[in-house]
């Protein structure tokens, strides 16, 4: 039967069962699982590649300086809280994890705080995601900063793409908030009209009203 347990290689380069679904790790092998066995690569018409390693993080790059990311730190000082906002999309996160790219374009994933690199998203990847870019430009008149999420939004904002298209597009890039490997959770934000699978995690959250509006279930 299927299962959500896969076998992944660990930030120690260790084999570990990873649930794709919760996003729970485990040393053990879920209950249910066959025995272990060996195949003879003989056995195989293609050879079989052990997956390397994520690449570390930037040497020098730190929660409030994540220098050669792609990321910027941005610290609200009343209450010692840091966000990090993408370069390229404007898209906001809580620290400390990011996502970055290999040299080949891969995502995977790094904490600023233990340095750990993984290619599997943490647990609460899709819920630390906190603001992106509106498509349409916010009314600044009318636009707070009182609280987390109008700070995070006003960020988001200030560092968009001048091009809504841009914008858009930019949507489906894990660093503009792009749902990633089965990711669980909902970011702090909710669908607009422009959102669909491939921008945000609607399947089993969310339902069309109208063609048009997103009503949560």
């Amino acid at each position: 039967p299927s299962s959500p347990w896969v076998l992944g290689v660990a930030s120690g380069g260790y084999f570990c069962y990873y649930n794709t679904e919760t996003g729970e790790r485990s040393w053990f092998a879920p209950e249910g699982s066959s025995p272990s066995f060996m195949h003879d690569q003989a056995n195989f018409s293609q050879p079989i590649f052990m997956c390397d390693l994520p690449p570390p993080l930037p040497a020098n790059a730190s929660v409030c300086a994540p220098i050669n990311t792609g990321w910027f730190a941005h610290n609200v000082d009343a209450n010692d809280c840091v966000l990090l906002y993408h370069g390229r999309t404007g898209h906001v996160r809580l620290a400390p994890w990011i996502c970055l790219r290999d040299q080949y374009g891969c995502v995977y994933f790094a904490n600023l705080l233990t340095r750990v690199t993984q290619w599997f998203p943490p647990k609460l990847w899709m819920q630390e995601n906190i603001a992106r870019p509106p498509i349409h430009d916010i009314d600044v008149p009318y636009q707070r900063v009182d609280d987390l999420q109008s700070i995070a939004l006003c960020l988001a904002s200030a560092h968009a793409p001048p091009s809504k298209l841009t914008r858009l597009v930019n949507r489906t890039m894990v660093e503009g908030g792009a749902p990633y490997r089965n990711c669980i959770g909902l970011p702090h934000y909710p669908p607009d009209s422009f959102d669909n699978d491939l921008t945000f995690p609607i399947e089993g959250h969310y339902e069309r009203v109208n063609g048009t509006f997103w009503k949560k279930i």
